[in-house]
């Protein structure tokens, strides 16, 4: 369900997996933000945790990702979604759920971005990997200390389920848990195409008006589908064509393109990201498959959001099904 070219956007944040080659800027972030938090007299961090190691460990296990806001701006924050965090000292920690757990780690933001949501963005995308991954337990460690950030992951669903113990001498972080139901996605089968066409239905003819004759436009059988289940509800979909674009540049040549059509999220389950995940999920898919790029025709209020996954306007506006539309293209290195 996932690999290591699992990126989201949020909000025109673009969050991606991190590479050796960003370690340096990490770890300049990190130590600028130890820098900060120890003027105010906290000490979760040190300059032994977290070293250049843990997050040369983290990149190596595909476990760190790292916030931008555009395809090549600087990195602006980190965060690890950890499936080895448990440790000794959770030992005694009654966890209420051991269905595949993570931890969520090392969460830190340049200070000089800080204020713009972008730990709050990386949060939220360490969560959805994590289900993703299958995970129903979210684990982390905060110090006990700081009340607020306690406070905050109450918010968020999570409960404090122990005490444990870092440091000599010993300083006490809470341990602390949220439950939370898997996300799937994958290739359709003939089987789950009737609950890709009720979502289609619900989300284009009821939602926005188009007509039954182009919504089912005969298409479907030439078509790869996308579905996308929370837990065991299906909420999520998109269609996949083949096309190709004969020319780029002056150098008139064949390329092969998938067409995205038809992505839709039930109004039930939007503002969770999941539209997201089914993008991200076709544009690491054609990565593997080595295709030269994706095309698509966005609706006109959408093209924000695409345009934050890499795809560019190509060509002007147009009417399609009573709504204004754009084609937008991405290519793949």
């Amino acid at each position: 369900m996932t690999s290591q070219y699992f990126s989201a956007i949020l909000l025109c944040m673009i969050i991606h997996q991190a590479c050796i080659n960003d370690i340096d800027r990490m770890m300049a972030i990190i130590k600028a933000c130890i820098a900060v938090h120890q003027s105010r007299g906290i000490f979760q961090w040190t300059e032994r945790y977290p070293d250049r190691k843990i997050i040369s460990g983290d990149i190596e296990r595909k476990h760190l990702f790292v916030a931008r806001n555009s395809l090549d701006g600087p990195i602006l924050g980190l965060a690890a979604v950890d499936p080895f965090g448990t440790n000794e000292v959770h030992e005694n920690v009654s966890w209420d759920c051991n269905e595949t757990p993570v931890f969520i780690a090392r969460v830190a933001v340049d200070p000089a971005s800080q204020g713009q949501g972008i730990g709050n963005r990386l949060f939220s995308y360490a969560e959805q990997f994590a289900r993703c991954r299958g995970s129903q337990s979210l684990r982390l460690d905060v110090d006990a200390l700081q009340e607020q950030l306690v406070s905050m992951y109450e918010r968020r669903g999570y409960t404090i389920r122990s005490s444990v113990w870092y440091d000599n001498p010993p300083k006490e972080f809470y341990a602390m848990e949220k439950e939370v139901t898997p996300i799937d996605i994958h290739w359709a089968s003939d089987n789950e195409l009737p609950n890709i066409f009720t979502i289609r239905h619900k989300v284009f003819t009821e939602g926005q008006d188009v007509s039954k004759e182009l919504e089912q436009d005969g298409l479907d059988d030439q078509a790869k589908h996308v579905i996308l289940y929370d837990n065991t509800t299906p909420v999520g979909c998109a269609r996949i064509r083949w096309v190709s674009l004969d020319k780029e540049g002056s150098e008139t040549k064949t390329l092969v393109y998938w067409k995205v059509e038809r992505l839709a999220v039930l109004e039930s389950a939007r503002r969770k990201g999941y539209g997201t995940l089914v993008m991200d999920w076709i544009i690491r898919e054609a990565r593997e498959n080595t295709l030269s790029g994706l095309t698509l025709h966005a609706q006109k209020h959408l093209e924000q959001f695409y345009r934050s996954f890499g795809f560019l306007p190509d060509g002007k506006p147009f009417v399609e099904a009573g709504i204004q539309h754009i084609t937008m293209t991405l290519k793949l290195k």
